[in-house]
Formats: C-alpha cells, sequence, structure tokens
C-alpha cells in the first residue's frame, strides 16, 4: 500500500509519522481503550500528510469503529477481535512504510520529466528522436522521463482513432515502450549521452543520456475522472515523493495551463502551424424555383 502524499507534505516527515505509528501499535498490551487512543493520535498527525483514504486503510477500518462501540468492554470476543485488529494493523503500516521508502529512494538524480500523451502524438519527432533536453532548456542534465499509467491507456485508445497521423503514432510510440521496457517496471535509455569531447570540439553542447520509465498506479490509487487532471496529479505525487521539482511536459495549452496554476514546472514545445489561410468568400446563393 502506497500512500499518497498531500500537497506540501514532506515525504521524510511522513516516513517518520509511519514508523513511529508502526513500532508503537504492539504497547497497547491488549487494552482496548489504549489502542484506541493509538488510532485517534495517529489520525491527528496524519491528517493534511496523506489523502483521509490513506488514514481510513490504516486506521479506521470497519472493524476499528466495531471495536469503539464496545467502549471498556473486555469479554473473551472483543479481545479476540481486538487482537485481530492490531496483527493486521501492524502488518498494513509495515507494508504502508516499506512502500513509501521504496518510492523515495526509486527517484534520485536525473531531470524527473512527466510526459504527457501530446507530445507522443504531436511532436514534430518520434519518441526516440525528440531532443529531450534542448525541448526543457537544460545543458549536461541527465533526462528521466516517466510515463504515468493513464498516458499509456491513453495511447492504446488512440491506435483505434480515426485520424491517421493519430493512429501511427500512438501504436509506433507503443512499439518502442513495449520494445524497451521488456520489464514494465524498468528504467531504460531511450537515449545515449554524447560523446562530450567530440561535441564540445565542434562548438556543440553536449547531452546526457535520456531514461524513460512507466510510473504505475497503486493497486488502492483512484484515478480522476479527467485524463488531463489524473496526469497532473501523477506529476504532482511524484513532486512529493522525490521530494524535488518535476516537470511537465506537454504539447497540450489547456493542461500546461492548468498545471502552471498548481505551481508545476511546465515545458510546452512549440508546433509551426503555418499561414493563416486566406479568408473565404461568401458561399454562393443557390436559388431554387417553387414547385407549381
Amino acid at each position: 500500500m502506497l500512500v499518497t502524499l498531500s500537497p506540501g507534505a514532506q515525504a521524510t516527515h511522513v516516513l517518520d509519522l509511519l514508523f513511529r505509528g508502526k513500532t508503537t501499535i504492539g504497547n497497547n498490551y491488549g487494552e482496548l481503550t489504549t489502542y484506541l487512543d493509538w488510532a485517534n493520535e495517529n489520525a491527528r498527525v496524519l491528517r493534511n500528510q496523506v489523502r483521509p483514504t490513506d488514514i481510513d486503510r490504516l486506521i479506521f477500518t470497519p472493524r476499528f469503529w466495531r471495536l469503539a462501540e464496545f467502549g471498556d468492554r473486555r469479554d473473551r470476543f472483543t479481545r479476540d477481535l481486538l487482537s485481530a485488529e492490531l496483527a493486521e494493523r501492524g502488518e498494513a503500516w509495515e507494508r504502508a512504510w516499506t512502500a513509501l521508502k521504496a518510492e523515495v529512494d526509486r527517484w534520485p538524480g536525473g531531470e524527473l520529466v512527466v510526459v504527457d500523451t501530446s507530445v507522443f502524438i504531436h511532436h514534430p519527432d518520434k519518441i526516440r528522436e525528440i531532443k529531450y533536453a534542448e525541448e526543457l532548456g537544460l545543458g549536461f542534465e541527465s533526462v528521466r522521463l516517466v510515463v504515468p499509467r493513464v498516458v499509456i491507456d491513453e495511447l492504446d485508445r488512440l491506435k483505434e482513432s480515426g485520424n491517421h497521423q493519430s493512429r501511427w503514432r500512438a501504436g509506433h510510440t507503443l512499439g518502442v515502450l513495449d520494445e524497451l521496457l521488456f520489464h514494465p517496471r524498468s528504467r531504460v535509455t531511450i537515449r545515449e549521452a554524447d560523446n562530450f569531447s567530440a561535441v564540445v570540439e565542434t562548438g556543440g553542447m553536449p547531452r546526457d543520456a535520456v531514461t524513460i520509465e512507466v510510473l504505475f498506479d497503486d493497486v488502492y490509487h483512484v484515478r480522476l475522472d479527467d485524463n488531463d487532471d489524473e496526469i497532473i496529479d501523477r506529476a504532482r505525487a511524484l513532486q512529493n515523493y522525490a521530494g524535488r521539482p518535476v516537470r511537465l511536459l506537454t504539447m497540450d495549452t489547456s493542461m500546461a495551463l492548468r498545471a502552471r496554476m498548481l505551481d508545476l514546472r511546465v515545458s510546452k514545445p512549440t508546433k509551426e502551424i503555418g499561414d493563416e489561410p486566406p479568408k473565404q468568400g461568401p458561399k454562393p446563393v443557390v436559388k431554387t424555383k417553387a414547385t407549381p
């Protein structure tokens, strides 16, 4: 179970809270009131740090509410129910801490860039040929392209598009990803680093390697209804996990505006739209004779 950090929450702080919670849950000594106090206190400190649905899964389970109704009952049934809840909550908190620690450790180094579907479909160059560092205004920094799962699903849908260009680009992009990502959770190089000395000798700017990977949804993640909002949400979540700024690369003006409203860094490649088409003259009026 991977918790989703609230905007502004620091992953290291949430890790500390989860560690404290998982190590103190065993201090209840089978006392119901002590466990309820532990639950309420940990719900309080997690509030505004993770989403309410995560708090419900970690603390406010159906069994918790059943136990809360018992008050200070001390019969065998209550003890057995409490024992089962303590065991399951301990395991859940351990899994949550382990998953968050792994996610935090996953994102060291490189310029993190979440890529929108529009880039793969509408950029003048195909996925392997895009000069990502130049589009992002970077020097020799390495680039880590991160593709949210929803983008993969959009590309799959666009394979059936009535627009020939969109259909071809979607199929081509998915083919490249399928070829590169033999192991779905791997991170692979899509553009090799330039030969530094050779490029400098010609007066150019050498570029480091570009890698690509897929950001899969946690089993408990609930997608937003709008795919653009979902991609922005995944970029913000990644930013919280990484503890540093994340860029959104998109060719969608509406998405770019919404992302900037939420203080995300946005890079929007320009696309030549050509000259304004000539104005069309008025349509000829066709006169018809009335039928006698």
